[in-house]
């Protein structure tokens, strides 16, 4: 990355105002490539300048990147991926998960993921106190928070009847995109986190590049951005990822619109009838989302593997 102080001559446009920034495969060229490691730190360092001051701030002069993979003690336990995983100066683990679609299991992956970052520090004979404070990221395509929230949101655990925070050692961000986006209607982008989730919505073209042409970071990821775009591979790549995107999120509703049911019918007629009628409900959201999906052309077994549909419900379509 360039140590550029003056305006960059060189940006005169928005490499692509109609490209989504808030796609797996390119966030991790972004931000996982080793020659981009400046960008992630700048990022990481703008969540926690922008994290509210009643929760503990971890400070952070320098990153390394992290093995995306998570330690596993047994073959058989279930195997972890992070999307763009790393390491501060002073020991603090962060993870940064980029959302694209709508999912219930959120929280509950994430905290699986806590459990694995935080306990692969502790080796034997190591004191319980050594261990480092772990910070995980969500950068969101949708609300996850459907109240009166700000677009940044800091999860730590707080002793309910106190209202103060127990520990500084779990704290979990959530970057809602519709609530940037809808602030920024009202406002101009004023903190560095503003800028960055201004970059990844692609909301507003014209003023990204006005801010890279005094900014010489921002500068050198429209640049980077330039060069994604210009290669082939990776964008194969970035429109697969997409796709899969999509149909994760069709499959997801599919399924809780099934489990929403269930709880009504719950409520209403008994538990069991009303378990039951959901998993009935779910199926069958699943086989009208295979049937699309193999209308769309879709491969049968990629369709198979996306749905976990068994052969039998596979062979009724």
């Amino acid at each position: 990355m360039s140590d550029q102080s003056e305006t960059n001559p060189k940006i005169t446009q928005v490499a692509d105002p109609r490209f989504k920034r808030l796609n797996d495969a390119f966030a991790k060229y972004l931000l996982a490539k080793e020659d981009h490691i400046g960008f992630l730190e700048d990022f990481v360092k703008a969540v926690i300048e922008h994290t509210p001051v009643d929760v503990p701030a971890h400070e952070v002069k320098t990153l390394v990147h992290r093995n995306v993979e998570l330690y596993r003690e047994h073959a058989k336990e279930k195997a972890g991926f992070l999307d763009i995983p790393a390491e501060s100066d002073s020991g603090v683990l962060f993870d940064l998960e980029v959302q694209t679609y709508r999912d219930d299991t959120l929280l509950s992956r994430e905290s699986f993921y806590f459990s694995k970052l935080y306990g692969s520090q502790q080796n034997k004979g190591e004191d319980h106190g050594d261990l480092k404070a772990v910070e995980i990221i969500n950068l969101l395509s949708y609300n996850y928070f459907h109240d009166d929230t700000p677009y940044h949101t800091c999860c730590a655990l707080v002793n309910l009847f106190t209202k103060k925070i127990v520990t500084d050692q779990i704290i979990f961000h959530f970057l809602e995109m519709p609530k940037f986006e809808s602030l920024m209607q009202q406002k101009k982008a004023s903190s560095r986190l503003d800028r960055w989730m201004q970059y990844f919505s692609c909301a507003n073209p014209q003023e990204v590049l006005a801010f890279a042409k005094q900014d010489p970071l921002f500068s050198d990821v429209l640049e980077a951005e330039k060069m994604y775009l210009s290669d082939d591979d990776k964008m194969r790549e970035y429109y697969r990822q997409n796709e899969n995107a999509y149909w994760k999120g069709v499959l997801a509703t599919a399924k809780a619109e099934g489990k929403a049911e269930g709880i009504a019918e719950g409520e209403a007629r008994g538990e069991a009838r009303g378990e039951a009628r959901g998993i009935a409900k779910e199926r069958k959201n699943l086989l009208e989302a295979a049937r699309t999906m193999l209308n769309e052309g879709m491969d049968r077994l990629k369709v198979q593997h996306f749905t976990k549909l068994t052969d039998e419900e596979m062979a009724s379509l």
